[in-house]
């Protein structure tokens, strides 16, 4: 086998020596030496000086390598210049190895602590902050066609001057995500439909119509045909401003959300039905403290859906009549949402929908009971944008369920300082550069992607192609 190979050596470097210590091994490698000017690119240079460098590399067998090798000192005499060389398979600015650095970025696209990105790297935790610092991952420049928004909180710690401490600090963070697969239908190679393309340090109006403004034209904005986000008034607002020609479309979790939330108001209105207060402390009404805690016990069945989990246990049923014989309001809201959901999963054309909905709107909407007449007036309001999610086939859901990496992301590393290394690590772990199964296709195909991964300097094609090898 090749020796270069064997341990893993960056490509262009010449094998003079293995020295082995007692928790690594040190590699005496040489390359050829480059004499061109870094400031006027002149080739009329003379050497100095030397250097020895030591530079971390991958490592072998879980043990810590390093390479050691001597850098010249160059003196250009056409512009006076000094400088060391530097090979292409050297880091510009931190003390490891290319090889070595793709790796410790493809690591940080899982879900990992920075701690367990160390530990398979062999370096320190704190290498792995310089890595994130070093990564530059800038707004995408082009919007896709179907947009996906959502906001999430987020733990950014605030620099206390006077006590020189971190203070904690909980704000809402929106997340920006590329939901045109799942419109079109499109499942790629790793599995994923949607990913996560930018987040914002806020997500107030001003602040997110500042954004959008300042980063696309026009004519950008104007390439949103599909604009998904959840019941939040904000983010309709602003869809209507900065994305003329989107449809805005709902996502049907959160409608059923607020369908259930209806349920359960009724069934908590009706228990305190049953409980009077005298001087302070909590008593029953005769004969009803038994009815209390069924209700009680009772919530999770009265907002399980028929059309998809059917009513066949005996128990179940005798316990939806026990409830609705307590109370007609409650049977009421119950049959109104299991119409809703028959409604929502009907197999006929989807022409037809709408004229259905606009049916139960105008069965409900005058309801006695206030939990339902409450929802059913929101649904009406909100007409037009559940009609879009079935008509074009695209919501939030994908949205939300990024939002539970990022919360993964986030328990993992224990909040963060600062909202740069987040959102490059947010990015990184659910954006386009997630690992894929073959994990060096992301450096091979990274310029295909929106936002793309580059760092402050030039990286080398061979210490590619080393570390591929």
């Amino acid at each position: 086998m090749n020796i270069y190979k064997l341990y893993r050596l960056p490509k262009g470097t010449t094998l003079t020596g293995v020295v082995e210590h007692p928790h690594s091994v040190e590699y005496c490698v040489s390359y050829d030496h480059s004499r061109i000017c870094p400031d006027c690119a002149g080739t009329n240079c003379v050497v100095k000086g030397h250097k020895l460098t030591h530079a971390t590399h991958l490592p072998l067998n879980e043990i810590g390598t390093f390479l050691t090798f001597t850098r010249n000192r160059y003196l250009c005499k056409d512009c006076r210049s000094t400088f060391f060389d530097r090979p292409d398979w050297l880091h510009p600015d931190l003390n490891i190895t290319m090889p070595l650095y793709h790796k410790t970025v493809l690591q940080l696209t899982d879900k990992k602590s920075q701690i367990s990105v160390a530990a398979d790297c062999n370096i320190s935790p704190k290498m792995v902050s310089k890595v994130i610092a070093d990564i530059v991952l800038d707004h995408p420049r082009t919007l896709p066609e179907a947009l996906g928004m959502d906001e999430f909180t987020g733990d950014i710690g605030e620099w206390n001057a006077e006590q020189k401490s971190w203070k904690k600090k909980t704000q809402y963070l929106t997340t920006i995500c590329d939901l045109t697969n799942i419109h079109n239908g499109v499942i790629d190679k790793d599995g994923r439909n949607s990913w996560v393309i930018d987040v914002l340090e806020e997500r107030s109006i001003d602040f997110l119509k500042k954004h959008f403004t300042t980063h696309y034209s026009l004519e950008q904005r104007k390439a949103v045909k599909y604009f998904c986000c959840d019941m939040h008034g904000g983010f309709i607002s602003l869809a209507k401003q900065i994305f003329p020609c989107a449809h805005i479309c709902f996502d049907m979790f959160h409608i059923v959300q607020r369908l259930n939330r209806a349920i359960n108001l009724t069934r908590l209105r009706i228990q305190r039905s049953y409980v009077v207060y005298t001087d302070g402390r909590r008593s029953f009404v005769p004969g009803k403290e038994d009815d209390y805690d069924f209700l009680q016990k009772s919530s999770r069945t009265l907002i399980m859906n028929e059309v998809e989990r059917p009513v066949t246990t005996e128990r179940r049923k005798v316990r939806l009549q026990r409830c609705f014989a307590l109370s007609s309001d409650l049977q009421e809201v119950y049959d109104a949402v299991q119409e809703f959901h028959a409604l929502k999963v009907d197999p006929g054309p989807i022409d037809i929908r709408p004229s259905l909905l606009s049916d139960w709107i105008q069965n409900h909407k005058n309801s006695d009971v206030p939990e339902l007449r409450d929802v059913v007036n929101s649904i009406q309001n909100w007409r037009p944008y559940i009609q879009n999610t079935w008509k074009y086939l695209c919501s939030n859901s994908s949205c939300e369920g990024l939002n539970r990496e990022i919360k993964d992301v986030k328990r993992l590393a224990c909040g963060y300082h600062t909202f740069a290394p987040f959102r490059k690590r947010i990015l990184l772990t659910c954006g386009p550069m997630k690992q894929s199964y073959k994990p060096y296709s992301i450096r091979q195909e990274r310029g295909k992607f929106v936002p793309t991964a580059t760092t402050k300097n030039h990286i080398g094609a061979d210490s590619i192609e080393a570390e591929q090898e």
